[in-house]
């Protein structure tokens, strides 16, 4: 989702003809929740050992969010296994790949 989100921002952009978003009438988005929370809560497993390492996922993740709501964001977030799973299931990641 937030490939996709980035994707739909950098075309609004380029569309625009304009650098920033913030330059822009309305902004592009979606709800951020399960964005936020699934990879926070598999890393998370709920152990208490795994709080800080939960943590600094979340802040990863937010920060990943906010950057594709802008159309800035390289895919930096996303793990090994993520970015196998994107390609075997035909996605083209071109800020990363």
């Amino acid at each position: 989702a937030t490939l996709n989100l980035n994707e739909v921002n950098k075309l609004f952009k380029e569309r625009l003809n304009n650098n920033r978003i913030v330059k822009s009438p309305w902004s592009i988005s979606f709800s951020f929740g399960r964005a936020l929370q699934h990879t926070t809560v598999l890393t998370w497993k709920g152990k208490d050992e795994n709080i800080k390492a939960a943590q600094t996922e979340f802040l990863n993740r937010c920060k990943a969010n906010s950057d594709a709501s802008m159309g800035i964001y390289s895919g930096y977030a996303m793990n090994k296994e993520d970015l196998k799973t994107m390609k075997q299931r035909g996605y083209v990641i071109r800020s990363r790949l």
